[in-house]
């Protein structure tokens, strides 16, 4: 009989013969094909295989195969196999563990007790959680005020990942709890947007309103994700957040909105300093207008955005010590050229050589000289005496 004939067809103990011998395909093959046989006489030798397997693709194999015969003596060993050094093997024997809801009821004492090899082993398993079976131990876990406060926004993200609705109580309890950090209000915002429940509706817009920061980005993904229309408005108010992480997320959830009526509230957005709100600007507005309405509100936006960048860096370049020092290297004079290169040496980079750039350049400086804030002859510009 061939080897693939007694892989695919044969019994189990040469199954298990093939899993111990020398040849390490014969072998990976086997650990693969042992976990779908569901032999529980199995178990033992694909633990030595995670243990000591010659190949990374042995212990791999082995430890998807423990996960699928669910037997708890392969929990010691798989927790010991979240800690290889080979992602690829860590990663299976993390998925492979997760299917053991006692692991993350027994995981929590040990925990509490500061264990840092635990705190990685847990991290790593909830990271590969997908079982929509260990949302009740997750839960507990992350209700759990003992275990550290990154452990348990990394529960919540594996709930969110999980999206299993009767997670929502609990995230909805940890987003309203003052007395947590930012990265569980975070991790629990991403997680009811994740459930898709429009019961968190609610609850994420009193976020919105009290949180800041990161957690207030999250909060707005979260919304964008539920595509509620009773966000928008609250949304719409946060689009001049002094925070542009805190923008570029409230652009984005209400594109996901894609309410036509925001239209006007969000070509604003195509005036912002930060480059990447004015990015996810672009896109909202793509989901909610034309391609030629969209092109018209682009040039007209940012011609306004370069007058005030402009007229801002001009202003800073003239009441700075950068002056003297760009006058002392290139003489008391400065060409427009001169100008452009000092903007696109600032936050301009990259826009200095555009058509439209110059050309609001040239209208600024224009009145700027008008003001009295610029001189000019036939030498160039400098500053007034």
């Amino acid at each position: 009989m061939s080897w693939w004939q007694r892989l695919i067809g044969g019994k189990d103990a040469e199954l298990i013969r093939e899993l111990g011998g020398r040849d390490n395909f014969l072998a990976e093959s086997a650990a693969h094909t042992l976990g779908r046989v569901g032999d529980k006489r199995a178990v033992i030798p694909l633990i030595k295989a995670l243990r000591s397997g010659r190949t990374r693709q042995i212990r791999s194999n082995a430890a998807g195969a423990l996960g699928k015969l669910h037997d708890r003596r392969a929990i010691q060993p798989l927790q010991q196999a979240v800690l290889d050094p080979e992602e690829h093997v860590w990663s299976q024997a993390a998925a492979a563990l997760a299917v053991f809801l006692e692991f993350f009821t027994e995981a929590v004492d040990e925990l509490a007790r500061g264990s840092e090899e635990q705190r990685l082993i847990v991290e790593r398993v909830l990271q590969r959680t997908s079982d929509p079976r260990a949302a009740e131990p997750i839960v507990r876990l992350m209700q759990d005020q003992r275990v550290d406060a990154a452990i348990r926004a990394e529960a919540a993200f594996a709930l969110g990942g999980i999206g299993d609705s009767r997670a929502v109580e609990s995230l909805i309890v940890l987003l309203r709890d003052e007395g947590v950090g930012e990265a569980i209000h975070a991790a629990a915002a991403s997680a009811l947007g994740a459930t898709g429940e429009k019961r968190a509706v609610e609850p994420l817009l009193e976020a919105l309103s009290r949180l800041t920061g990161e957690a207030r980005v999250w909060v707005a993904g979260a919304l964008g994700r539920l595509r509620d229309g009773r966000a928008t408005q609250p949304l719409v108010e946060l689009l001049s957040d002094p925070d542009w992480h805190v923008r570029h997320a409230v652009v984005a959830a209400l594109g996901e909105i894609a309410d036509p009526r925001t239209v006007e509230a969000l070509a604003v957005g195509l005036e912002d300093e930060n480059s990447n709100v004015r990015s996810a600007t672009e896109e909202a507005l793509s989901r909610v207008v034309a391609p030629n309405e969209l092109a018209a509100l682009r040039k007209e936006r940012q011609a306004r955005l370069w007058r005030k960048l402009i007229r801002a860096e001009l202003g800073r370049f003239l009441r700075s010590d950068q002056t003297r020092q760009f006058e002392a290297a290139n003489g008391t004079w400065w060409t427009e050229d001169d100008l452009a290169l000092v903007l696109a040496r600032a936050r301009l980079e990259g826009e200095a050589g555009t058509e439209v750039f110059r050309r609001t350049m040239g209208e600024i400086l224009e009145e700027m000289m008008r003001s009295g804030a610029l001189r000019r002859d036939a030498r160039g510009f400098r500053a007034p005496d």
